[in-house]
């Protein structure tokens, strides 16, 4: 025979304070971790959803990042000059973009204090096109041969010398700043952007990091990409952007893997304090046991009634958890910054309470609310009904 659910609710509804301070300590425990939680989603979907399928990458062979990748002048006809590169409809150019990518210690604004470093990327005629997600949000775009720069919006916020009509230097040459641009949230809103021939100028380097091309069809893509590697004249290794970009991600996984620890230590934490609660429930409301027994209630009901609460309040705290993250990502809607290990530069990007997250936080509230409550309820099961109409 099962126990009514509304024996459980009574039960809870008679221990508010206990109840109310039970969801409440777990409740900061579930909000903490699903903040960490956003923290990584947030960092991941950087990457993600930074490549196009139909661009590929070209570094120097062995290059695992445009910082480290050089690509001679010479060399940039050939690659741009293959067989299945898309035509700009107006100039009839391919479109393909040789880019410089420089980096810059930049000091950070206001309380965060320090510096970091900075990518600054010169672009090509073609290089904003290769972009869809690039618009300017405030200002207009550069102008070549002025020594201008746009920089991402987060980059304003974040660092001196970036915010609109601030000067950036450059090695020995100051840029002015004349918009501000977001990019859909793409790792490209961790950068500056000036025209090349003014970057190169400016760093004394010729040729470029890498080229973007873009290749519309897959079997074309298959095609440029082996004759670009087989050529002798070239020392290039060619990838699709979304593969580069992914690559990337790995450069999360130390972040990824202080918020999973963070995330198991506080797990484990309220795993305990659902016990200890459940526990104290028990030993309060043994008469209330016996009486169950004595009534006919199997074991495995009683035993499944103290679980079930545990459940109850652990849903509760998981939902009272995700309601402060989100308010606490709302009151904080600015962009957080870390180290990107492959390029050594700083990463910007939003802290995300995605659908994923939500999901995992709740499931995890259910794991802690059944473990949590499986020993107390487990030791009121098998309470001898004598001892317990004692107690």
């Amino acid at each position: 025979m099962a126990l009514p659910l509304k024996v459980n609710l009574r039960g809870l509804l008679r221990r508010r304070t206990a109840t109310l301070l039970t969801v409440a300590g777990m409740s900061l425990m579930v909000m903490i971790f699903a903040i960490a939680w956003s923290l990584d989603a947030g960092l991941r979907s950087v990457f993600a959803i930074g490549g196009s399928p139909d661009i590929l990458i070209v570094l120097r062979d062995g290059a695992s990042a445009e910082t480290t990748s050089f690509v001679p002048r010479d060399d940039e006809p050939i690659i741009t000059s293959q067989p299945g590169i898309a035509l700009d409809p107006a100039s009839g150019e391919p479109i393909a973009s040789a880019e410089a990518v420089t980096i810059i210690n930049q000091a950070r604004r206001g309380g965060a204090g320090g510096t970091a470093n900075v990518i600054v990327r010169g672009l090509g005629p073609q290089g904003f096109s290769l972009r869809p997600q690039f618009r300017i949000v405030e200002g207009r775009e550069i102008h070549p041969g002025l020594n201008e720069v746009v920089a991402a919006r987060a980059m304003a916020q974040r660092f001196q010398g970036c915010g609109l009509g601030e000067t950036l230097r450059v090695r020995k040459t100051d840029f002015t700043v004349v918009g501000l641009f977001e990019a859909e949230g793409s790792p490209y809103e961790s950068e500056v952007w000036a025209d090349k021939t003014d970057l190169a100028a400016a760093t004394g380097r010729d040729g470029s990091s890498i080229v973007l091309l873009r290749v519309p069809e897959e079997i074309d893509r298959a095609r440029v990409k082996a004759a670009i590697e087989g050529d002798a004249r070239l020392s290039c290794d060619v990838k699709p952007q979304q593969e580069y970009f992914a690559k990337q991600t790995e450069s999360a996984m130390p972040l990824a893997m202080l918020g999973g620890m963070l995330t198991f230590f506080l797990s484990v934490g309220a795993c305990f304090a659902a016990a200890n609660t459940m526990h104290a429930a028990v030993l309060a409301r043994a008469k209330e046991i016996g009486t169950l027994r004595a009534l006919g209630f199997s074991r495995l009901s009683v035993m499944a009634c103290y679980v079930l609460e545990s459940v109850v309040l652990s849903l509760g705290a998981g939902v009272v958890g995700l309601l402060l993250a989100a308010l606490v990502l709302a009151l904080r809607p600015g962009y957080t910054g870390t180290s990107n290990w492959t390029t050594f530069s700083e990463v910007a990007f939003r802290l995300r309470l995605t659908a994923d997250v939500v999901l995992t936080v709740m499931v995890t509230s259910v794991i802690i609310g059944v473990l949590g409550g499986l020993f107390p309820a487990w030791r009121a099961a098998r309470k001898p009904i004598v001892e317990a109409l004692r107690a």
